[in-house]
């Protein structure tokens, strides 16, 4: 999900909840379940960052 107002780009894997985020640096969030699996990844400053739009089509 992108929240274009605040330039967030949200990837959601799982429905389980989020006991645990863990910061990669200033614009990726990871959030961990209890089990330990990826829950879901925050990239703040999506847009800016580069981080879209995403060019599937040259995807690996």
């Amino acid at each position: 999900m992108y929240f274009e107002n605040d330039d967030i780009w949200q990837i959601r894997m799982s429905d389980k909840p989020i006991v645990r985020e863990v910061s990669q640096d200033w614009h990726t969030h990871i959030g961990y379940a209890e089990d330990g699996t990826m829950v879901e990844i925050v990239l703040l400053d999506a847009r800016k960052e580069g981080f879209l739009p995403v060019d599937f089509r040259n995807a690996a």
